[in-house]
C-alpha cells in the first residue's frame, strides 16, 4: 500500500491535537490552542520515520522519547521536574488509549488498508472517518474525567491571585472543606500557600529579616494538622481574588500562611469555601 506523507501529517496532526488537548484538560494546564497546534504538528513530522528501515527496539524507545518530550515541551512549556514527567506520563497513557480505541475499532470491522511500521499507524481511510472518531475518543474521556473528577475527592480546584504591597501573584489552589482555620482576633480568611509562592510576593517570610513594612504585616496563626500543632508565619494581604470557572470571589484582607508541606504539582494553595460566600461574590 502506498504511504502519502502529507495524508501522514495530516492526520496526525489532528489526532495529536485532541490528545495534546485531552493531556492539558487532565493536568489542568490552559494554554493557548495555538500551542496545541504546534505541538500536535511538530507530532505529526516525527511519524515521517514510517519511511525509515525497520529499527531497533533501543532506537525506536529513544525516538518515541525525544518526540513526547518536544510535544509536551512546545505544549505546555517547562515549570519543573515533577510537573514535566507528570504531563510527560499523562500523554503517554493517553496516547496509549487512542492506539487501543484504534485498533479495538480495526479489529471489530477489519477494514482494509492498514499499516504498521516502525511502532507508527498509517490508515488508508477518510480523514474525515478518523477525525469523526477522535473527536468521539476525546469527549468520551473529557465526559468520564468530570464525572470522575466529582466522585473522588471534596476538593475543588480553581485559581488565586493574591495582592500586597503593589504586588500580585496568581496560581492553582484548591478549596478545601476540611480547611477550617480562622483567625483568632478577626474575621479574615486564612489561605494556606506553598513557601516556594510566598516568596513571590513577599520576597522574605523570615521574621527575622523582615522590613518595616512587612512587620506591621506579620501574624502568627497557629493550626493543627495530621503531624500535630504548628505556627505557621503569615501575612495579612491587601486582598485576594479567586477565580473560578463560573465566577470570581474577593476576598478582603486575608492572612497568607506560609505553608512548607504544600508541594502538590497541580496546587499552590488551600482556601476555604468560605471565601466563596455570596457576599464576596463579583461576576466576571
Amino acid at each position: 500500500m502506498v504511504v502519502y506523507a502529507d495524508v501522514l501529517i495530516f492526520l496526525n496532526t489532528i489526532v495529536n491535537y485532541y490528545i495534546v488537548a485531552l493531556t492539558a484538560k487532565v493536568c489542568r494546564v490552559n494554554k493557548k490552542w495555538c500551542r496545541y497546534v504546534f505541538a500536535a504538528f511538530a507530532g505529526a513530522l516525527f511519524s515521517l520515520y514510517i519511511f525509515l528501515p525497520k529499527l531497533n527496539f533501543i532506537l525506536e524507545l529513544i525516538i518515541k522519547l525525544v518526540c513526547s518530550a518536544v510535544v509536551v515541551l512546545i505544549g505546555f512549556g517547562f515549570e519543573n521536574v515533577k510537573k514535566f514527567a507528570r504531563r510527560s506520563v499523562i500523554f503517554y497513557l493517553i496516547s496509549f488509549l487512542y492506539a487501543g480505541l484504534m485498533l479495538a475499532f480495526w479489529s471489530i470491522f477489519k477494514p482494509n488498508g492498514m499499516v504498521i511500521h516502525n511502532s507508527v499507524v498509517y490508515f488508508n481511510i477518510s480523514p474525515l472517518i478518523l477525525i469523526v472518531l477522535s473527536v468521539i475518543f476525546y469527549v468520551v474521556l473529557v465526559v468520564f474525567k468530570r464525572i470522575y473528577s466529582h466522585k473522588i475527592s471534596n476538593t475543588a480546584c480553581c485559581e488565586i491571585e493574591i495582592f500586597c504591597e503593589g504586588k500580585s501573584v496568581k496560581f492553582p489552589a484548591i478549596i478545601d472543606t476540611g480547611h477550617s482555620v480562622g483567625d483568632l482576633f478577626s474575621d479574615s480568611e486564612i489561605i494556606f500557600v506553598s513557601e516556594s509562592r510566598a516568596k513571590k510576593l513577599f520576597a522574605v517570610t523570615d521574621p527575622l529579616f523582615l522590613d518595616e513594612k512587612m512587620r506591621k504585616r506579620y501574624r502568627a496563626i497557629p493550626c493543627k494538622t495530621v503531624d500535630g500543632t504548628a505556627v505557621l508565619d503569615a501575612f495579612r494581604c491587601d486582598k485576594a481574588i479567586v477565580l473560578t470557572e463560573n465566577k470570581n470571589y474577593e476576598c478582603h484582607l486575608p492572612i497568607v500562611a506560609v505553608s512548607k508541606h504544600i508541594n502538590s504539582c497541580d496546587y499552590s494553595a488551600i482556601i476555604s469555601p468560605e471565601i466563596l460566600e455570596a457576599d464576596k461574590e463579583k461576576t466576571r
